[in-house]
């Protein structure tokens, strides 16, 4: 059936059409990735430390490096970028950070404090941004605590670092 009537605030759907040829103007949603830790990471307190998300769960376009542990999207566009941390040892008020760094620069953190408890507990902090990414631009993942040193990130996946294009 031909298309019979165009509004104009878009297409009227009322009937049924078929399409041959592309379809323009629709942006995908990828480069897209999810990546985790395959072991433990030490975090000791007051430092920023890289997180090693070494493990492709996928990626779509081969643009999450698994030594480097960025993502570099070679795609300029705007991206959704998604981490979660999770720490077992967190205890007396203690502070865990999730950090989303953009070339260097932190854009981005989330935080979860620890309770009275001397005893130890499990905590995950996770957090989220909408960024314009340039074709060079890169996007790692930093986690910090306050506790003392030698504090375990947790592997796995209670720990992930997810992105995609969403335009």
């Amino acid at each position: 059936m031909a298309l019979t009537k165009v509004q104009a605030d878009g297409v009227n759907l009322g009937d049924d059409f078929a399409f041959t040829g592309d379809v323009t103007g629709v942006g995908g949603t990828t480069p897209a990735f999810c990546a985790t830790n395959s072991a433990q990471q030490t975090a000791n307190s007051g430092v920023s430390t890289k997180v090693q998300f070494d493990t492709e769960v996928f990626d779509s376009d081969g643009k999450y490096d698994t030594s480097a542990y960025r993502f570099t999207p070679t795609v300029a566009g705007k991206y959704f970028i998604t981490a979660q941390l999770a720490n077992n040892n967190l205890y007396n008020q203690a502070q865990l950070q999730i950090l989303i760094l953009k070339n260097g620069s932190s854009v981005m953190n989330g935080e979860v404090n620890g309770n009275n408890s001397t005893s130890n507990r499990n905590y995950t902090v996770n957090t989220s941004i909408v960024l314009d990414l340039d074709t060079d631009d890169y996007v790692e993942i930093y986690g910090k605590q306050s506790l003392g040193n030698g504090v375990p990130i947790t592997e796995g996946t209670r720990c992930y670092f997810i992105g995609y294009k969403i335009a």
